[in-house]
């Protein structure tokens, strides 16, 4: 049974005193506590404090029986530190500068808001001697050299705020010293809230259990007004961190009792604290500000959080399962997979003939569909019958025989699904329907169409926070909810993804408009990129792959980002194609996308170009070895600049003497560079042996001067194995 004890005198802290939880929270030294008799000071007028080799007796403490105080040095670790404010013993003041005394507030609102601003898990009591103690707590042991640490920083702010702190019972020390400090709960010495008002002995141990949860530590022993909003917002806090269940726990520990039943029940009953369970950092510390009367931001490191989860991994009891993807490598159940590409390049094309595959089962683009299901495609930009024909022109020829079907969301619902104010975000009442009706109708593929068209408020596509916040607290939790996969466009940036030689650019990761964030909780990216005239004249116009009134036709899928497989090399490229959809009053013709063979014909035509490239450099190696040093380096290595190479080639050609200008000049030595790169290909790709010696080129990215290199090396080194 718990022990329990009704103070002797304790104003402000009516209740009785749960002394287990006491003793839990003021853990001192065993078998050692301080005697304090302030009823029968030492002769010479001093304070009668002795030390006793008992443990502390809180049952006559508590009574006021037997004041008694403790060292929080256990065990080389501690669960309270505590700086001590005293009066100066002139002034009466506990200020060092009687100017930083503000008048219109009192002492005791004073410290407990200056504390409060300092380290929102500091407690202020009353002390013995009518001044105050700063105690901070520890819901584990902490080491007695962090908690020191941690206790005179506090201090140093205490003294810089002008606090005549007293440096000898700033405890714990580091090395555990035996020095004590008088302990609270009796005669009077309460804990206060950071507003001044004194807390009951419960008000004190429910702000200690919550104390990581800032929110709701400071509306300990709150009173009117502002409880309701208070109220809801520590709700969306409780519930975002699965700790609802302690709703009533704040409700009991306000100021005084809440009796407004209904407002309860509608939290507990409609959810209506939901709007805030994103709140932001900012919108906490709001919140914070309202209840305490005073300007408050939280520090860094106390926004909202969940507990860390950590798994032990090579367990021989767990075995991972494959991962889940609906479609091979571009959708993934409970994942977002990000379509970008500028406006006019058949996003919504692409996405509507992907829902079409999955819906059917159909490939998409060599892409296999291992799960079917229904789909649903909300719109911002076309209306229904714009995209009934679409669907379907990309069916034409094709049927769904899986017994699945696809809805859309139009532009007319003006659907808004996540509304942004200046400091936080709720979802609306339409992402509320929206997940009704993907429960309803088992949506397993959600298609969103454009990304940055389904929020509303103050919402910047740039902030980083907003944007990380629209998807990994509202999106990307809708596809886990439903086990379903999330597929959203974006618009991007007019920058070039493909580069020369028909090559993926790093820079399609990138291509997305707006906030990094975006690509960040994307696990896949399939980025979309017109054909451009200039690549149209490098890499297709001389071979006669695609035709110059047929470029505006050709669009290439780019693997931008995946996090689950190696990404390819090259883009996909398709071709608009002309479907003609039977309308009521005629046909309509729509165009869909269809796959070509040009990645594969521009392969084969490298590859013929490469072979005539090794068959010139065959040709050239007397003057390459010409270049090579005189002596290798390590491990047997020459080299040269291939820029001198293949200007020295261009001085031995006869087309010099026709070139009349410099870039007549530059454009031959860009010939020859262009002919060994694409013979000798990168990083050694396409190796020429000969004459007992390899020769390649390769890229030096950290080289000072030269990063373009001819190497060259005898066979038998080249070929031995290496040691690593």
């Amino acid at each position: 049974m718990t022990e329990t004890q009704k103070p002797q005198t304790n104003a402000g802290a009516s209740g009785n005193i749960d002394i287990r939880v006491l003793a839990q929270i003021f853990k001192s030294q065993k078998n050692k506590r301080l005697i304090y008799k302030p009823d029968q000071p030492n002769s010479d007028g001093t304070k009668n404090i002795v030390w006793d080799d008992n443990d502390i007796d809180w049952k006559k403490h508590i009574s006021g029986e037997l004041l008694q105080g403790g060292n929080p040095a256990v065990d080389g670790a501690a669960v309270y530190a505590v700086a001590d404010v005293d009066r100066d013993k002139k002034t009466k003041s506990i200020f060092t500068d009687l100017k930083a005394r503000e008048k219109d507030i009192t002492e005791q609102e004073q410290i407990c808001r200056d504390a409060w601003n300092i380290d929102n898990k500091i407690v202020v009591f009353k002390s013995p001697s009518g001044a105050f103690h700063c105690f901070k707590f520890y819901h584990k042991a902490t080491p007695l050299r962090l908690a020191n640490k941690d206790i005179k920083r506090i201090e140093h702010k205490l003294k810089k705020k002008k606090y005549n702190v007293d440096p000898t019972h700033t405890l714990p020390t580091e090395n555990g010293a035996q020095l004590g400090i008088n302990l609270p709960w009796t005669r009077g010495r309460i804990a206060y809230a950071p507003t001044g008002l004194p807390l009951t002995f419960n008000q004190f141990v429910h702000r200690y259990r919550f104390q990581d949860y800032p929110l709701i530590a400071a509306a300990a022993g709150m009173y009117e007004p502002g409880r309701h909003t208070a109220l809801i917002k520590i709700a969306a806090v409780l519930e975002k961190n699965n700790k609802i269940e302690f709703l009533d726990d704040v409700i009991e520990n306000f100021g005084t009792e809440f009796t407004d039943d209904g407002y309860i029940k509608r939290i507990k009953d409609k959810k209506i604290h939901e709007k805030y369970k994103n709140i932001s950092a900012k919108g906490i510390s709001a919140a914070i500000t309202d209840i305490v009367g005073f300007d408050y931001e939280l520090p860094p490191d106390d926004g909202p959080s969940e507990s860390i989860k950590v798994y032990r991994m090579l367990d021989p009891q767990y075995q991972p399962k494959i991962r889940k993807f609906m479609m091979d490598g571009y959708l993934k159940e409970g994942c977002m997979t990000v379509i970008a590409g500028e406006p006019g390049v058949s996003k919504t094309q692409l996405l509507i003939q992907m829902g079409c595959c999955f819906v059917s089962g159909h490939e998409f683009f060599g892409k296999k569909v291992n799960v079917t299901g229904n789909v649903l495609i909300c719109t911002a930009e076309e209306n229904r019958d714009e995209v009934e024909l679409r669907i379907r022109g990309s069916l034409k020829n094709r049927s769904i025989n899986t017994g699945y079907h696809i809805d859309v969301i139009a532009v007319d619902t003006n659907l808004k699904l996540v509304k942004f104010n200046k400091d936080s975000d709720q979802k609306t009442k339409q992402f509320t329907e929206l997940e009704d009706l993907i429960k309803e109708n088992n949506y397993k593929f959600i298609g969103l169409d454009p990304l940055i068209s389904l929020q509303a408020g103050a919402f910047d596509e740039n902030n980083n926070p907003q944007m990380d916040s629209f998807c990994k607290n509202y999106l990307i939790p809708l596809a886990q909810k439903h086990e379903a996969c999330l597929v959203v466009n974006h618009h991007t940036n007019k920058i070039s993804m493909i580069t020369e030689g028909g090559i993926i650019d790093n820079n399609a990761l990138h291509a997305a408009r707006g906030a990094s964030s975006l690509a960040g909780a994307a696990r896949i990216i399939i980025a979309l990129s017109p054909m451009s005239r200039q690549l149209w004249e490098r890499e297709f116009k001389k071979a006669s792959l695609v035709k110059e009134d047929e470029i505006k036709l050709h669009v290439a899928i780019v693997d931008a980002k995946n996090n689950y497989s190696p990404l390819g090399a090259r883009p996909k490229w398709l071709r608009k194609h002309v479907e003609y959809v039977d309308c009521v009053d005629g046909q309509e013709p729509v165009a869909v996308l269809q796959n070509t063979n040009l990645s594969e014909l521009q392969d084969s035509r490298t590859a013929m170009s490469r072979e005539h490239a090794r068959k010139e450099i065959a040709k050239y190696l007397p003057v390459i070895d010409e270049h090579m040093g005189a002596t290798p380096e390590g491990d047997k290595i020459f080299k040269a600049s291939l820029h001198k190479i293949a200007t020295k080639l261009a001085n031995l050609d006869p087309a010099m003497v026709n070139c009349k200008e410099p870039k007549d000049e530059k454009n031959l030595i860009f010939n020859y560079r262009t002919t060994l790169q694409t013979g000798f290909g990168q990083g050694g790709a396409h190796e020429i042996k000969h004459n007992g010696f390899y020769y390649w080129y390769d890229y030096d990215p950290l080289a000072t001067k030269t990063h373009h290199m001819i190497y060259k090396q005898d066979i038998e080194s080249h070929d031995k194995p290496s040691i690593f």
